[in-house]
């Protein structure tokens, strides 16, 4: 049993309550307030050459990026999965 799987119950003694996602809010409640980029800003709305030189990524490879905990729910396996069909 996790902590937070432990702590779970504690959640109804809290008066003020943030969350992440909506799922969240349907299960305990309260004001979300997202940590990621909007869904709607697409890879299409970046500047992929100035990212690549701004962090020294390579011209003409892929590159993959996971934006969250990684966890085998959120579809980690399926990403590996889908990273060893690349070139």
């Amino acid at each position: 049993v996790s902590f937070t799987q432990a702590a779970d119950w504690l959640i109804r003694f809290v008066p003020v309550r943030t969350v992440s996602n909506v799922f969240l809010q349907q299960r305990y409640g309260g004001t979300v307030i997202p940590h990621a980029r909007p869904a709607a800003m697409g890879l299409t709305d970046m500047d992929r050459e100035g990212t690549r030189r701004r962090f020294g990524l390579p011209e003409g490879v892929h590159i993959v990026m996971f934006f969250g905990t990684p966890h085998k729910h959120k579809g980690v396996d399926e990403l590996l999965e889908a990273m060893a069909t690349l070139p």
